[in-house]
């Protein structure tokens, strides 16, 4: 709609390559974010035990930091992805054995990361991680040497036996602990579950503390917070479209910004023709 409005550009939708079976469960709603992260922490373990594999997505480091200690204190063996210095080089390597039975990742803005998750572990990323070191870039390897390395992984880590494991257990699972500021990142986490057919499934973990909440007003995300540190017995699942609704008028200051932006950048271009300036040079 607002490519078309705004742009004057047409979209066409294109059909995925196979049906996608991704199961989006309910959103649950907690009173604070100390209950919400205690509730993930056991939402892991219940998933663990299933033989699934679980991506977390945060929306900051220090929630991803948090998380992580949370996971360290009950024993689960896991891996953090954020923008600190040093993940960067493992970060190809973590993401292709995400899909791995029983395996757990937190990610932070995990929207492109510029790998697959593959149920059963990515032997082809792997392949090229061992390879690195030999060959600056990937392009250079000989496609039979490439063909060989996969084969060597998937021998070693057993990536075609661990794939029906988790297909049979239900494919990846991933769990939102915030809403974003758009709901385009929020489907890029989720998009991350039941790829090329593979099932899979996610749910979004929220609390009245949440920053989202903002886009309410002040007054009423004071209300809310106050409102948890109560807390008592209530159905907190019923304040979803709370969030809902944060997030529409979030959505919507920022179009009006890029409205504007639009306008302005025109005015400067008129302003510069007139002047007999290129009005498309800063």
């Amino acid at each position: 709609w607002e490519m078309r409005r705004v742009y004057k550009l047409w979209v066409v939708q294109v059909p995925t390559n196979r049906p996608c079976v991704r199961i989006v469960m309910p959103d649950r709603v907690f009173p604070t974010e100390e209950a919400k992260f205690d509730a993930i922490v056991e939402e892991v373990k219940r998933l663990k035990t299933e033989a699934r594999p679980v991506l977390i997505g945060t929306r900051s480091v220090d929630k991803s930091e948090k998380l992580s200690k949370k996971l360290i204190e009950v024993g689960i063996v896991h891996y953090v992805l954020n923008a600190k210095p040093g993940n960067a080089e493992r970060e190809a390597e973590i993401v292709a054995q995400a899909g791995r039975s029983g395996a757990v990742t937190i990610a932070t803005n995990m929207a492109g990361r510029g790998t697959d998750i593959l149920l059963g572990g990515n032997a082809e990323t792997i392949a090229w991680t061992q390879l690195k070191t030999q060959y600056k870039y990937r392009h250079q390897v000989p496609p039979d040497l490439m063909q060989q390395m996969i084969a060597q992984v998937e021998g070693e880590q057993n990536t075609r036996s661990n794939h029906h494991t988790v297909v049979q257990a239900g494919g990846l699972h991933v769990i939102g602990t915030e809403r974003h500021e758009a709901a385009r990142i929020d489907r890029q986490l989720i998009g991350r579950a039941a790829r090329q057919g593979d099932p899979g499934s996610c749910q979004f973990f929220l609390s009245l503390e949440d920053e989202i909440l903002e886009g309410v007003g002040q007054g009423r995300q004071d209300k809310l917070k106050t409102l948890g540190q109560i807390a008592g017995n209530r159905n907190w699942d019923s304040y979803v479209t709370e969030f809902l609704n944060a997030q529409y008028y979030v959505e919507k200051r920022h179009y009006r910004q890029r409205l504007d932006l639009m306008h302005y950048e025109r005015q400067r271009q008129e302003i510069m023709k007139d002047l007999g300036a290129d009005p498309y040079v800063d």
